[in-house]
């Protein structure tokens, strides 16, 4: 068998309410590791039409297989 390493985004979820123009608000995205192998060293980061200004980066450190894995990170300004 063959390793594979594949880590998906399969949800992201917004807090209640409306943020406001310009600020920054955490969002959870669940990852789950769909390969036959652990995923190690990710990085995550947030784009907003194709744009990361003043994104916050999460390193996450390993993901083992069919391991679904939610993290909060801040949005980009």
């Amino acid at each position: 068998n063959r390793a594979v390493t594949n880590v998906a985004v399969t949800d992201l979820g917004f807090p209640t309410g409306i943020p406001h123009a310009g600020g920054r608000f955490p969002v959870t995205v669940v990852l789950r590791n769909t390969g036959t192998v652990p995923a190690r060293k990710l990085t995550l980061t947030l784009e907003v039409d194709g744009r990361k200004p003043d994104a916050e980066a999460l390193a996450v450190p390993e993901i083992q297989p069919g391991q679904d894995l939610p993290v909060t990170v801040l949005s980009p300004k």
